[in-house]
């Protein structure tokens, strides 16, 4: 008999698709809905995410749990990710989320209700080399996920499975269609993972009370702001200007959380803010190829890679110089594509 899978079901395509995916070959599968962050002031309509997880178990005939994770977002994601920001971080949201919930809660839960597995609609992959489970980038490196699963713990990764992450969205979303799947036309998500379709900046205001700041360029104060917490180095909107004395784009590219002012700079002048010496902390290595020396990395989802040239401890030397806040998830790859390492920048 196969191993019993505990599946992520969010009502989405990509987690249907898994979902068909693993009963297909043979797997004793189970979806699970998990109940996110609710707040009466914060709009997030899960009611219609779940019943659509609810339809999708019906129409596959397998069985539907669910389970609520409220008070762990709570307590584990949303409590980091609104201090980091207070002070003066930018943490990412879809890290903390795999990190704590996905990967820790649910598969605890998962495993102590008599699964062997779990698995999610991730577009990443597990490969097996040398009789040791790797973290590889999707085949479809326009979708890939890896960026967000840096964080998870290595020794589980012998017990998930992504059964998309050697497809295309597009194969993904006709699979879909040819098995009856209605998810198969649903729009991706955005917005904050742990609260659905909500704009950053009011859900921090609910926590972080904005309070009028000015906007530097060169030493001089050029416009306002409505609370350097809320914003992000390379962020060109959310701010007023003089626009009379400047009138080319500009960018955020520091912000002192004391003094509440954010720095700008145009877009010819930004290569004076970046660096190619970069602090991390809280690595988390998952695999001795993190050791290997040709390495690269990401700053962001789907940012340029860009080469490493020397790690030191917790320093690394790249090749290139680059802009990238304080709390900001640096990805270790290998040319391979193998996902090895990720960490934090102080």
């Amino acid at each position: 008999m196969k191993k019993k899978v505990y599946v992520a079901v969010s009502g989405g395509v990509d987690s249907s698709v898994s979902l068909y995916l693993l009963k297909k070959a043979g797997y004793n599968v189970v979806g699970v809905f998990m109940i996110p962050f609710t707040d009466e002031d914060i709009f997030c309509d899960f009611k219609k995410e779940r019943l659509d997880a609810i339809r999708i178990c019906a129409r596959l005939k397998v069985p539907y749990k669910e389970i609520d994770m409220n008070d762990s977002y709570k307590n584990l994601v949303v409590n980091e990710f609104v201090n980091e920001y207070k002070k003066g971080n930018i943490p990412n949201p879809d890290v903390l989320c795999n990190k704590y919930i996905k990967f820790k809660i649910f598969f605890d839960f998962a495993i102590k209700d008599g699964a062997s597995m779990i698995s999610t609609g991730h577009y990443a992959q597990i490969k097996n080399i040398n009789n040791t489970k790797k973290l590889f980038q999707a085949e479809d490196k326009l979708k890939d996920q890896t960026y967000f699963l840096w964080a998870i713990d290595k020794k589980i990764l012998d017990r998930i499975i992504f059964p998309i992450g050697h497809l295309t969205k597009d194969s993904v979303r006709k699979i879909a269609e040819k098995q009856n799947l209605f998810t198969y036309s649903k729009k991706d998500s955005q917005g904050i993972c742990f609260v659905g379709n909500v704009k950053l900046s009011n859900f921090l205001s609910k926590y972080i009370k904005p309070k009028k700041g000015d906007v530097l360029h060169k030493d001089s104060v050029i416009g306002s702001h409505i609370g350097s917490a809320f914003y992000t180095p390379g962020q060109r909107h959310g701010f007023s200007t003089n626009k009379q004395k400047i009138k080319e784009k500009l960018y955020v590219v520091s912000k002192n959380i004391i003094k509440n002012t954010i720095t700008v700079a145009c877009k010819k002048d930004l290569n004076l803010f970046k660096s190619n010496i970069i602090k991390i902390k809280n690595q988390n290595v998952l695999s001795d190829n993190f050791y290997n020396k040709d390495l690269y990395i990401q700053y962001r989802y789907h940012g340029e890679s860009v080469k490493v040239e020397n790690i030191n401890k917790n320093s690394l030397l790249l090749k290139d110089p680059v802009l990238v806040p304080p709390g900001q998830s640096i990805v270790f790859y290998t040319k391979e594509g193998e996902c090895v390492c990720g960490g934090v920048v102080i």
